[in-house]
């Protein structure tokens, strides 16, 4: 089996969700997993549908917890806790004193 075009897989979005307006298309590193498609809705709802790489059938919606975001999210606070606006002013207050 090959794995679908671009253009496939924005007609077999449209097929499966008609009217919905595909924004982005992620394939992930290897093809074995889900393509990430976001789309509109007509209701201007937004949504990231799982679709298949090889037959464009839509497996799922993505909800709205991210495992994966969640993981580098808390990595990164952990190698590097606060922001770049709270780390910037405690080296003001640091300098102030």
């Amino acid at each position: 089996m090959r794995l679908l075009s671009y253009d496939e897989v924005l007609a077999a979005v449209e097929r499966e969700e008609p009217g919905a307006r595909v924004r982005t298309i992620s394939r992930p590193v290897k093809s074995i997993f889900a393509l990430t498609v976001s789309v509109i809705r007509p209701d201007g709802a937004s949504s990231t549908l799982c679709v298949n790489p090889y037959t464009g059938a839509v497996q799922g919606e993505q909800s709205a917890f991210d495992f994966r975001q969640f993981v580098r999210a808390l990595h990164g606070w952990l190698l590097c806790p606060g922001t770049d606006s709270e780390l910037a002013g405690t080296s003001q207050r640091a300098r102030a004193s």
